[in-house]
């Protein structure tokens, strides 16, 4: 089973695959400035399309775990993948008619099909790996899902600046089409098939039991606040670099790849570390990384000094330690939970419901000064010192490392 999912071209597929809800949902992101002169309205209120994407994405993730368990993860998949580009054809109809809250509405449909694509991947890791070499499969894929969504972000801006708003939605109705056409050739990872899975009791009772495991919830609001600080990077980041740095969209998309990198290296160093270090020492250190990116940001920006080098490396080296934290977090949570399927939708859930969150935050409330996304990033690491320390008391009671 492990050379299956692993043979070419199959773990390229999963590669697509895994990183399918973050080009929805970062793709048309350089077009929000352009985006709220369309709709005419405020910059806050245009990140709602980002908001309510992230709503169905959490959601999502909870309706994949039954379906995966009952009909198998690959057809799973593609349920979620066929509601995922219908909803991008009624984005960009909604929007070229200029509705915006119904632009909205199809952007959370756009949301809740594409969590089929991050959730099943990460099952079937799960289905055909564990302990290091879970940790180190999970890494690579979420190197897919940072690098494949960079190359989106960059050309994302490169559409909006020559074609407009509305050539990035038909270009992620083209994509969901091609990954329906690639999900044909993975293999079919379920060990059974369970006919109860979508029995409304069942259902209740698999993910309040996976609730209730303080261990799986709290490595996920690690991963949780993990993925914050990329959403808080990705949706006031135009703001800094469009705005207050005065880049065309075009620019800012390309320039994106800075941070991406440090993402990327974060991935490559977690899964070098794997097995070589407990991952408690593994996450502190991806910590201190990124508190150190963090507190230079705020000094730059407290001073006025808003420059590519402050904003995009200084973001690159905080990405680096929040992709370190990450992976660690998600393959330990997994390792110890016996229902993969419903453990990968809590923790995904969790995940994105804080997200959603952040985002909601930020549409909310009118933060128009830079220092805003160091500061929530700052709060975010934080909040993951906090949990890593209260983690403590459960690996020794596991006997963990």
């Amino acid at each position: 089973m492990h050379s299956e999912i692993l043979r070419f071209p199959r773990i390229l597929i999963l590669a697509l695959t895994v990183s399918f809800p973050a080009v929805l949902a970062v793709l048309f992101t350089p077009a929000l400035p352009s985006l709220a002169l369309y709709f005419q309205i405020s910059e806050q209120a245009v990140k709602i399309s980002m908001t309510t994407f992230l709503l169905g994405y959490a959601c999502g993730t909870l309706f994949c775990g039954p379906l995966a368990n009952r009909w198998g993860r690959k057809n799973t998949m593609f349920i979620g993948f066929s509601l995922a580009f219908i909803a991008t054809l009624l984005s960009l109809w909604m929007g070229m008619a200029q509705f915006f809250w119904l632009f909205c509405f199809a952007r959370f449909f756009q949301g809740l099909g594409s969590a089929s694509g991050l959730k099943v991947s990460f099952t079937m890791v799960a289905d055909t790996h564990s302990g290091n070499a879970a940790t180190r499969v999970l890494s690579y894929l979420l190197f897919s899902a940072i690098l494949v969504p960079a190359l989106a972000l960059g050309l994302g801006g490169s559409l909006t600046s020559y074609f407009g708003w509305e050539s990035c939605f038909v270009f992620m109705a083209l994509y969901c089409l091609l990954l329906l056409f690639m999900i044909c050739f993975l293999p079919e990872t379920a060990k059974e098939i369970d006919s109860k899975a979508l029995q409304l009791h069942r259902i209740v009772h698999g993910y309040g039991k996976q609730f209730k495991d303080s261990f799986l919830v709290l490595h996920a609001l690690i991963t949780g606040f993990c993925a914050s600080c990329y959403f808080i990077y990705v949706t006031q980041g135009p703001y800094v670099g469009i705005d207050a740095l005065g880049l065309t969209p075009q620019s800012y998309g390309w320039l994106s790849w800075i941070p991406m990198l440090g993402m990327i290296g974060g991935c490559v160093i977690a899964a070098h570390l794997a097995g070589k270090q407990s991952p408690r020492i593994t996450m502190i250190s991806g910590f201190l990384l990124a508190l150190v990116g963090v507190l230079a940001m705020l000094i730059c920006f407290a001073n006025h000094y808003v420059t590519i080098a402050s904003f995009f490396v200084l973001m690159a080296i905080i990405q680096t330690g929040i992709y370190v934290i990450s992976p660690t977090a998600l393959s330990v949570a997994l390792n110890e939970s016996t229902d993969k399927s419903n453990a990968t939708a809590v923790n995904s859930f969790i995940t994105i419901g804080m997200s959603f969150v952040s985002t909601l935050i930020l549409s909310l409330f009118p933060f128009r000064t830079p220092m805003v996304l160091p500061a929530l990033i700052g709060a975010a690491l934080m909040a993951i010192l906090a949990i890593w320390l209260k983690l403590k008391a459960h690996h020794q009671k596991l006997n963990l490392p």
